[in-house]
């Protein structure tokens, strides 16, 4: 299992949030549970990105959500 700042530092990425949630598996966006973490890169899939239950989204630079 890892942490939710010990992946960002691992993937040299930022991360807002809970940096002490615990990850313990990878899911798409539209299965994720609490625990998962997931990615979004292809805009076909932001759809997903507000009802996902995932525990943390890893985002591709292009989609800026701030």
């Amino acid at each position: 299992m890892i942490t939710v700042a010990e992946l960002a530092k691992l993937l040299n990425a930022d991360f807002k949030g809970d940096g002490e949630c615990i990850i313990t598996g990878i899911a798409p966006l539209e299965s994720a549970a609490a625990g998962h973490v997931s990615f979004l890169d292809n805009t076909r899939y932001r759809k997903f990105l507000a009802e996902t239950k995932a525990s943390a989204v890893i985002l591709a630079s292009k989609f800026d959500l701030t």
